[in-house]
């Protein structure tokens, strides 16, 4: 579950429409979030200008809101933890969210966006309340560090030149195990196991690539 900043009535309650009561049921864990920034008089307030998520927490009891005419209600958030750095929304993959195509005009207006499982994750992954991200960082003697998210798939174009294995194998038999540059004999240190690892250069090929 993730929520906009300007729901907060106090450090340890928020305040809701009826509508959102659905999801915010007890033991229901949520993301806090800020939107961009729209007024810089509140610069100081926030981590960054950008739009990110600072912190989780855990929804406890929820209770109708007496005073509201519009029927909203209070949820107790235990277990409130902050994020020493901010986990930006948008990176250069896109956003951390995935966005209904149906909702793309109006996705960041809602003050509460059930979320899946893999959402929640990968926003945890990035931020200090990841363990793993806490362990490395001890074990490098460092207080703090800067994580991001990768992992986004990139296809390449690239030649490949098949080699017959019988002009490799002959080649051995007439030159050897010694590098013709080198000197050095792998038969010799390595033993027969290296054989089937052993590269024989193509020269025409080289020079071929090489002049193109």
């Amino acid at each position: 579950m993730i929520f906009r900043n300007g729901m907060m009535r106090q450090e340890k309650c928020i305040n809701f429409p009826k509508s959102y009561l659905k999801y915010l049921t007890r033991g229901a864990r949520v993301i806090y979030y800020k939107g961009v920034m729209q007024d810089k008089a509140f610069a100081s307030k926030r981590m960054t200008d950008k739009a990110y998520y600072f912190g989780i927490g855990e929804v406890g009891n929820t209770e109708k809101d007496t005073t509201s005419a519009k029927g909203d209600y209070y949820a107790q958030i235990l277990n409130f933890q902050a994020f020493d750095q901010p986990v930006l929304s948008k990176l250069k993959i896109g956003y951390l969210e995935t966005i209904p195509t149906l909702k793309a005009k109006n996705y960041w207006r809602n003050g509460v966006r059930p979320k899946d499982k893999g959402t929640y994750d990968k926003i945890i992954s990035m931020s200090n309340l990841n363990s793993q991200n806490a362990t490395n960082d001890g074990q490098q003697g460092k207080s703090e560090a800067y994580t991001s998210y990768e992992g986004n798939n990139k296809k390449t174009l690239s030649t490949k030149y098949e080699r017959d294995n019988k002009l490799r194998d002959k080649a051995m038999e007439i030159h050897g195990f010694t590098c013709m540059g080198c000197g050095f004999n792998f038969k010799e240190k390595y033993g027969e196991w290296v054989l089937s690892m052993f590269i024989i250069p193509n020269l025409f090929l080289m020079v071929k690539e090489y002049a193109s």
